[in-house]
């Protein structure tokens, strides 16, 4: 039998089949006109006779600062649970509010909150499998979009099959841009991500 029949739906494929029949309210907005300046007060420059001329220190008692260059921001979350979530996104700086929400609903449903991972954008920073486990002691490592060799993962992996190495479970997957829009295509993968999920979270 298909292990996508007969399977109970979480939340994440439930309530998006009723977007197009919500009611959002029209925002009123109130637009405050400019004030009037008033009471300006105009101050006069400093003649020469009342500028006091301070001379420099000499040159070489100078302490010259060299501000570091931030890097980009280019992940989120507290990581509670060493649940990494790549995905691959331009435009924003780590992850837009719509994918954001997405994924929410997603990991609500292997019952767990943004809290217990953390969101790692490789469009800002390019990483290996192998940093990613350094940095974050990834145990679980769910890949939006991003083939295995662009992390350092010379093993072709198809996406949904769930690989272990070096106590990481790993789950490639299609893009999260793919699964937004409502229709039977988006459905199918999801339904695909979610048999998946429930294997690797064990819901």
């Amino acid at each position: 039998m298909n292990e996508l029949q007969n399977i109970k739906l979480p939340g994440f494929l439930i309530t998006d089949w009723y977007k197009g029949h919500l009611i959002i309210s029209d925002e009123t907005t109130v637009k405050s006109s400019p004030q009037p300046v008033e009471n300006t007060v105009k101050v006069s420059e400093p003649t020469i006779e009342n500028t006091v001329n301070v001379a420099a220190p000499p040159l070489e008692n100078k302490q010259v600062k060299v501000e570091a260059i931030n890097e980009p921001v280019w992940f989120t979350g507290e990581n509670k649970k060493n649940i990494t979530i790549l995905i691959n996104q331009n435009g924003t700086e780590v992850i837009s509010e719509e994918w954001k929400i997405f994924l929410n609903s997603v990991i609500a449903a292997c019952k767990l909150t943004l809290n217990d991972v953390v969101i790692v954008n490789t469009f800002r920073k390019a990483i290996t499998y192998n940093q990613l486990k350094e940095k974050f002691n990834s145990q679980f490592l769910l890949v939006f979009d991003i083939a295995p060799s662009l992390l350092g993962i010379p093993a072709a992996i198809p996406n949904y099959d769930i690989r272990v190495d070096n106590n990481c479970a790993i789950v490639f997957s299609d893009s999260i841009a793919q699964m937004l829009p409502i229709t039977p295509d988006a459905k199918q993968i999801k339904m695909k991500l979610w048999v998946s999920l429930k294997k690797l979270f064990n819901v």
